[in-house]
Protein backbone atom coordinates (compact mmCIF):
# COMPACT_ATOMS: atom_id res chain seq x y z
CA UNK A 1 0.00 0.00 0.00
CA UNK A 2 1.58 3.28 -1.06
CA UNK A 3 1.94 5.88 1.65
CA UNK A 4 1.85 8.87 -0.68
CA UNK A 5 -1.10 10.84 -1.91
CA UNK A 6 -1.26 13.06 -4.98
CA UNK A 7 -0.76 16.79 -4.54
CA UNK A 8 -3.85 17.39 -6.69
CA UNK A 9 -5.97 15.28 -4.33
CA UNK A 10 -4.62 16.92 -1.18
CA UNK A 11 -5.13 20.40 -2.63
CA UNK A 12 -8.69 19.64 -3.72
CA UNK A 13 -9.50 18.03 -0.38
CA UNK A 14 -8.34 21.13 1.50
CA UNK A 15 -10.21 23.47 -0.85
CA UNK A 16 -13.48 21.54 -0.58
CA UNK A 17 -13.22 21.44 3.21
CA UNK A 18 -12.74 25.21 3.15
CA UNK A 19 -15.82 25.61 0.93
CA UNK A 20 -17.85 23.48 3.35
CA UNK A 21 -16.55 25.62 6.22
CA UNK A 22 -17.74 28.79 4.52
CA UNK A 23 -21.13 27.24 3.68
CA UNK A 24 -21.86 26.67 7.37
CA UNK A 25 -20.70 30.10 8.53
CA UNK A 26 -24.20 31.38 9.23
CA UNK A 27 -22.92 34.32 11.28
CA UNK A 28 -20.10 35.22 8.92
CA UNK A 29 -19.82 38.99 8.52
CA UNK A 30 -22.08 39.78 11.49
CA UNK A 31 -19.24 40.93 13.79
CA UNK A 32 -15.97 42.80 13.66
CA UNK A 33 -13.61 40.25 12.16
CA UNK A 34 -9.85 39.76 12.17
CA UNK A 35 -8.16 36.88 10.34
CA UNK A 36 -4.65 35.43 10.19
CA UNK A 37 -3.95 36.48 13.76
CA UNK A 38 -0.48 35.48 14.97
CA UNK A 39 -0.61 33.98 18.46
CA UNK A 40 -3.61 33.35 20.67
CA UNK A 41 -4.79 36.84 21.57
CA UNK A 42 -6.44 39.65 19.67
CA UNK A 43 -7.29 43.15 20.86
CA UNK A 44 -10.23 45.25 19.70
CA UNK A 45 -10.45 48.94 20.56
CA UNK A 46 -13.71 50.73 21.23
CA UNK A 47 -13.73 54.55 21.09
CA UNK A 48 -16.30 56.31 23.27
CA UNK A 49 -18.65 58.84 21.60
CA UNK A 50 -17.33 62.38 21.49
CA UNK A 51 -19.16 65.68 21.94
CA UNK A 52 -18.61 68.54 19.52
CA UNK A 53 -18.36 72.04 21.03
CA UNK A 54 -19.49 75.37 19.53
CA UNK A 55 -16.78 77.22 17.64
CA UNK A 56 -15.50 80.40 19.28
CA UNK A 57 -13.58 82.80 17.04
CA UNK A 58 -9.84 82.87 17.84
CA UNK A 59 -10.35 80.76 20.97
CA UNK A 60 -8.21 77.78 21.90
CA UNK A 61 -9.79 74.60 20.57
CA UNK A 62 -11.24 72.21 23.12
CA UNK A 63 -9.69 68.75 23.11
CA UNK A 64 -12.27 66.00 22.77
CA UNK A 65 -10.39 63.57 25.05
CA UNK A 66 -12.00 60.55 23.45
CA UNK A 67 -12.03 57.63 25.83
CA UNK A 68 -11.00 54.20 24.61
CA UNK A 69 -11.67 50.69 25.88
CA UNK A 70 -9.43 47.83 24.80
CA UNK A 71 -10.97 44.35 24.78
CA UNK A 72 -8.66 41.34 24.58
CA UNK A 73 -10.05 38.01 23.47
CA UNK A 74 -8.41 34.62 23.75
CA UNK A 75 -8.33 32.28 20.75
CA UNK A 76 -9.01 28.60 21.30
CA UNK A 77 -7.61 25.89 19.03
CA UNK A 78 -9.95 23.20 17.66
CA UNK A 79 -9.01 20.01 15.83
CA UNK A 80 -11.10 17.52 13.88
CA UNK A 81 -9.23 14.37 12.93
CA UNK A 82 -10.59 11.47 10.87
CA UNK A 83 -8.81 8.27 9.93
CA UNK A 84 -9.62 6.88 6.49
CA UNK A 85 -8.83 3.17 6.34
CA UNK A 86 -7.14 2.12 3.07
CA UNK A 87 -9.04 -1.18 3.14
CA UNK A 88 -12.32 0.72 2.97
CA UNK A 89 -11.21 2.40 -0.21
CA UNK A 90 -8.06 2.18 -2.28
CA UNK A 91 -6.24 5.33 -1.21
CA UNK A 92 -8.88 8.03 -0.82
CA UNK A 93 -10.96 8.19 -3.96
CA UNK A 94 -12.43 11.34 -5.42
CA UNK A 95 -15.99 10.09 -5.00
CA UNK A 96 -15.35 9.59 -1.29
CA UNK A 97 -13.95 13.08 -0.87
CA UNK A 98 -17.16 15.12 -0.61
CA UNK A 99 -18.67 13.66 2.60
CA UNK A 100 -15.32 13.80 4.40
CA UNK A 101 -14.71 17.38 3.28
CA UNK A 102 -18.16 18.46 4.43
CA UNK A 103 -17.88 16.69 7.76
CA UNK A 104 -14.54 18.34 8.56
CA UNK A 105 -15.53 21.77 7.22
CA UNK A 106 -18.87 21.74 9.01
CA UNK A 107 -17.33 20.71 12.33
CA UNK A 108 -14.85 23.60 12.22
CA UNK A 109 -17.63 26.00 11.21
CA UNK A 110 -19.72 24.94 14.21
CA UNK A 111 -16.75 25.51 16.50
CA UNK A 112 -16.41 29.01 15.06
CA UNK A 113 -20.16 29.64 15.41
CA UNK A 114 -20.20 28.41 19.00
CA UNK A 115 -17.37 30.76 19.94
CA UNK A 116 -19.59 33.69 18.92
CA UNK A 117 -22.61 32.34 20.78
CA UNK A 118 -20.48 31.86 23.90
CA UNK A 119 -19.34 35.46 23.59
CA UNK A 120 -22.96 36.64 23.36
CA UNK A 121 -23.86 34.77 26.53
CA UNK A 122 -20.84 35.99 28.48
CA UNK A 123 -21.10 39.64 27.45
CA UNK A 124 -24.84 40.42 27.38
CA UNK A 125 -26.15 42.79 30.05
CA UNK A 126 -29.56 43.71 28.57
CA UNK A 127 -32.44 41.22 28.64
CA UNK A 128 -35.99 41.11 27.31
CA UNK A 129 -38.03 38.99 29.74
CA UNK A 130 -39.75 35.83 28.57
CA UNK A 131 -43.20 37.27 29.30
CA UNK A 132 -42.55 40.77 27.92
CA UNK A 133 -45.68 42.17 26.25
CA UNK A 134 -47.64 39.02 27.00
CA UNK A 135 -51.44 39.22 26.97
CA UNK A 136 -52.58 35.80 25.72
CA UNK A 137 -51.10 32.82 24.00
CA UNK A 138 -47.58 31.40 24.19
CA UNK A 139 -44.49 33.27 25.25
CA UNK A 140 -42.22 32.54 22.30
CA UNK A 141 -40.60 35.17 20.10
CA UNK A 142 -43.05 37.96 19.32
CA UNK A 143 -43.09 41.20 17.39
CA UNK A 144 -43.22 43.04 20.72
CA UNK A 145 -40.03 41.36 21.90
CA UNK A 146 -38.24 42.11 18.64
CA UNK A 147 -39.23 45.76 18.82
CA UNK A 148 -38.24 45.89 22.50
CA UNK A 149 -34.73 44.67 21.66
CA UNK A 150 -34.47 47.34 18.99
CA UNK A 151 -35.68 50.03 21.42
CA UNK A 152 -33.10 49.05 24.04
CA UNK A 153 -30.29 49.37 21.53
CA UNK A 154 -31.55 52.65 20.08
CA UNK A 155 -31.89 54.09 23.60
CA UNK A 156 -28.18 53.41 24.15
CA UNK A 157 -27.29 55.23 20.94
CA UNK A 158 -26.42 52.19 18.83
CA UNK A 159 -26.20 53.36 15.19
CA UNK A 160 -29.13 52.13 13.11
CA UNK A 161 -27.16 51.23 9.99
CA UNK A 162 -28.84 48.98 7.39
CA UNK A 163 -27.33 45.51 7.28
CA UNK A 164 -25.45 45.79 10.59
CA UNK A 165 -28.18 44.64 12.99
CA UNK A 166 -28.52 40.89 13.47
CA UNK A 167 -30.45 38.31 15.46
CA UNK A 168 -29.59 34.68 16.27
CA UNK A 169 -32.77 32.74 17.03
CA UNK A 170 -33.82 29.11 17.45
CA UNK A 171 -36.08 27.18 15.10
CA UNK A 172 -38.94 27.36 17.63
CA UNK A 173 -38.41 31.09 18.07
CA UNK A 174 -38.91 31.42 14.30
CA UNK A 175 -42.02 29.25 14.47
CA UNK A 176 -43.54 31.26 17.31
CA UNK A 177 -42.79 34.56 15.55
CA UNK A 178 -44.50 33.29 12.40
CA UNK A 179 -47.52 32.42 14.55
CA UNK A 180 -47.77 35.94 15.95
CA UNK A 181 -51.39 37.09 15.56
CA UNK A 182 -50.31 40.30 13.85
CA UNK A 183 -48.95 38.37 10.90
CA UNK A 184 -52.39 37.16 9.84
CA UNK A 185 -53.84 40.68 10.01
CA UNK A 186 -54.03 42.30 6.59
CA UNK A 187 -53.30 45.67 8.21
CA UNK A 188 -49.74 44.55 9.01
CA UNK A 189 -48.29 44.45 5.52
CA UNK A 190 -44.91 45.45 6.94
CA UNK A 191 -44.62 41.83 8.10
CA UNK A 192 -44.84 40.44 4.58
CA UNK A 193 -41.49 38.65 4.96
CA UNK A 194 -42.67 37.01 8.15
CA UNK A 195 -45.95 35.97 6.56
CA UNK A 196 -44.09 34.32 3.69
CA UNK A 197 -42.06 32.35 6.19
CA UNK A 198 -38.66 33.85 5.43
CA UNK A 199 -38.26 36.22 8.34
CA UNK A 200 -35.01 37.28 6.76
CA UNK A 201 -35.35 40.89 7.86
CA UNK A 202 -37.65 42.70 10.25
CA UNK A 203 -37.41 45.83 12.40
CA UNK A 204 -33.90 46.43 11.06
CA UNK A 205 -32.57 42.99 12.05
CA UNK A 206 -31.29 40.26 9.77
CA UNK A 207 -32.33 36.93 11.27
CA UNK A 208 -30.16 33.82 11.49
CA UNK A 209 -31.70 30.53 12.66
CA UNK A 210 -29.30 28.49 14.80
CA UNK A 211 -29.88 24.73 14.83
CA UNK A 212 -29.40 22.50 17.85
CA UNK A 213 -25.73 21.54 17.96
CA UNK A 214 -23.63 19.07 19.90
CA UNK A 215 -21.31 22.02 20.62
CA UNK A 216 -24.11 23.68 22.63
CA UNK A 217 -25.97 26.02 20.28
CA UNK A 218 -28.06 28.79 21.75
CA UNK A 219 -28.01 28.35 25.55
CA UNK A 220 -30.93 27.61 27.85
CA UNK A 221 -31.17 29.38 31.21
CA UNK A 222 -31.89 27.81 34.61
CA UNK A 223 -35.65 28.26 34.07
CA UNK A 224 -35.56 26.34 30.79
CA UNK A 225 -35.90 29.41 28.55
CA UNK A 226 -33.97 29.65 25.30
CA UNK A 227 -31.67 32.65 24.89
CA UNK A 228 -31.83 34.44 21.55
CA UNK A 229 -29.50 37.33 20.79
CA UNK A 230 -29.93 40.64 18.96
CA UNK A 231 -26.81 42.69 18.28
CA UNK A 232 -25.06 45.41 16.33
CA UNK A 233 -22.22 44.32 14.05
CA UNK A 234 -19.49 46.36 15.77
CA UNK A 235 -20.51 45.30 19.29
CA UNK A 236 -18.76 41.92 18.98
CA UNK A 237 -15.23 41.02 17.92
CA UNK A 238 -14.21 37.73 16.28
CA UNK A 239 -10.72 36.52 15.37
CA UNK A 240 -9.13 33.53 13.63
CA UNK A 241 -5.47 32.58 13.89
CA UNK A 242 -3.09 31.39 11.23
CA UNK A 243 -3.11 27.61 11.01
CA UNK A 244 0.55 27.04 11.79
CA UNK A 245 2.08 24.29 9.65
CA UNK A 246 -1.05 23.90 7.52
CA UNK A 247 -2.07 25.22 4.13
CA UNK A 248 -5.61 26.32 4.84
CA UNK A 249 -7.83 24.64 7.41
CA UNK A 250 -7.41 21.02 6.30
CA UNK A 251 -4.75 18.58 5.17
CA UNK A 252 -4.35 14.85 4.47
CA UNK A 253 -1.34 12.82 5.64
CA UNK A 254 -0.34 9.20 5.97
CA UNK A 255 -0.56 8.06 9.62
CA UNK A 256 2.14 5.39 10.06
CA UNK A 257 0.97 4.44 13.56
CA UNK A 258 -2.54 3.53 12.38
CA UNK A 259 -1.68 2.57 8.81
CA UNK A 260 -4.39 4.87 7.49
CA UNK A 261 -4.86 8.24 5.90
CA UNK A 262 -5.57 11.00 8.43
CA UNK A 263 -7.65 13.98 7.38
CA UNK A 264 -7.05 16.82 9.82
CA UNK A 265 -8.99 20.06 10.12
CA UNK A 266 -7.78 22.80 12.42
CA UNK A 267 -8.94 26.27 13.42
CA UNK A 268 -7.99 28.76 16.10
CA UNK A 269 -10.79 31.22 16.88
CA UNK A 270 -12.40 33.32 19.57
CA UNK A 271 -15.00 36.04 20.09
CA UNK A 272 -15.92 38.61 22.72
CA UNK A 273 -18.45 41.40 23.26
CA UNK A 274 -16.81 44.79 22.78
CA UNK A 275 -19.79 47.05 23.47
CA UNK A 276 -22.50 45.66 25.83
CA UNK A 277 -24.84 48.45 24.71
CA UNK A 278 -25.06 46.85 21.29
CA UNK A 279 -26.37 43.41 22.27
CA UNK A 280 -29.65 42.25 23.82
CA UNK A 281 -30.71 38.84 25.09
CA UNK A 282 -34.32 37.82 24.38
CA UNK A 283 -35.77 34.90 26.33
CA UNK A 284 -38.12 32.45 24.60
CA UNK A 285 -40.21 29.71 26.17
CA UNK A 286 -39.93 26.59 24.02
CA UNK A 287 -41.97 24.31 26.27
CA UNK A 288 -44.83 24.28 23.76
CA UNK A 289 -42.63 23.53 20.78
CA UNK A 290 -43.73 20.65 18.61
CA UNK A 291 -41.82 17.43 19.24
Amino acid sequence: MADTISLAFETQFALRAEVAFQEMQSLNGTTQESFNVVGYQKQFTRVEPGVATPHVRNAILTNGNLGTTVTTLELTGYDFSQLIDPFDQSKVSWDMMEPYCKSIGYSLARASLQSKINAFEAGTTQTVAVDYGLTTGTIGLSVKKINRARALMLKKGVPSIPGKWHAAISAFALESALNDDKISNIDYNILKALYEGSMENYSGFTFHVIADMAEGGLPIDSSGYRKCYFWYNDAVGYAESINQGMDGKCRVDWDTLHGSWRALGRIGCGAKVIDPNGIVEVLVDESQAAA
